[in-house]
C-alpha cells in the first residue's frame, strides 16, 4: 500500500490548476508539512452548491427569458399589424 504525504504551501497563490482536481507548484514548491487535518477512507467530498437553490434560481431565469422572448415576438406582430392596416387605409 502507498503512503499519503499531506503539505501545505504559505502562499496558496502559487498553486497552478493542471486539472482534475490537481494541483502543481512548480519548482517554487515551498511545502511544509500540513498540520490539523484528517483522512476519511471511503468517504466523498460533499457539494458546496446548494443544488436546489441552483435548480430554482435557473428556472426562474429560464421563465424571464421565455417571458422576454414572448414579449419581443408580440410587439413584432404589433408592428407587423401595424403596418399591415396602414397598406390598406
Amino acid at each position: 500500500m502507498g503512503k499519503l504525504q499531506v503539505v501545505d504551501f504559505e502562499d496558496r497563490k502559487i498553486l497552478k490548476s493542471i486539472g482534475e482536481g490537481l494541483y502543481s507548484a512548480g519548482n517554487a514548491a515551498s511545502a511544509t508539512e500540513a498540520q490539523n487535518y484528517s483522512i476519511n477512507q471511503g468517504s466523498f467530498e460533499s457539494s458546496n452548491v446548494n443544488t436546489v437553490q441552483c435548480s430554482s434560481t435557473s428556472s426562474h431565469i429560464e421563465g424571464r427569458e421565455s417571458l422576454q422572448k414572448s414579449l419581443a415576438m408580440y410587439a413584432r406582430s404589433q408592428e407587423k399589424a401595424s403596418t399591415e392596416i396602414a397598406k390598406f387605409g
